[in-house]
């Protein structure tokens, strides 16, 4: 299984949650998207104890960033159609965070529940 880490996943896995960090151990492919980074990066100072473990984390042979490309964007659009269409919206970040995991094939890890609110992506959730 390959794994996409949103913030909320991030932020449990880094704080060695036991439930997140088993997840973690069992998927083939982590995969931090690039909103992802800049939501971590926007609250932690890089060179701080929080950002060297990101940093450590991306070291792995396993970890890489999500670019966003035009194909995410087709992922986006359709998942914003639908929750539209549903009468339910999900915060922008963590849309184009699904559509990223849509386009990479990878259940996201996470402990917010509008994720499970879209069917067309696989959820790992991790409570609160």
């Amino acid at each position: 299984m390959n794994l996409v880490l949103d913030t909320s996943g991030l932020i449990h896995f880094l704080a060695n949650q036991p439930h997140a960090t088993h997840i973690v151990g069992q998927a083939e492919r982590l995969y931090i998207p690039a909103i992802v980074l800049g939501e971590w990066l926007s609250g932690v100072a890089p060179s701080s104890r929080k950002g060297q473990l990101l940093a450590k984390f991306l070291e792995s042979p396993r970890a890489s960033v999500l670019p966003v490309d035009g194909d995410t964007a087709v992922f986006y659009g359709h998942l914003l159609q639908f929750l539209r269409k549903k009468g339910s919206p999900v915060p922008t970040n963590d849309l184009w965070i699904a559509a990223c995991a849509m386009q990479a094939g990878a259940k996201i890890l996470t402990s917010d529940a509008h994720f499970l609110r879209m069917p067309q992506v696989l959820t790992e959730f991790i409570g609160r």
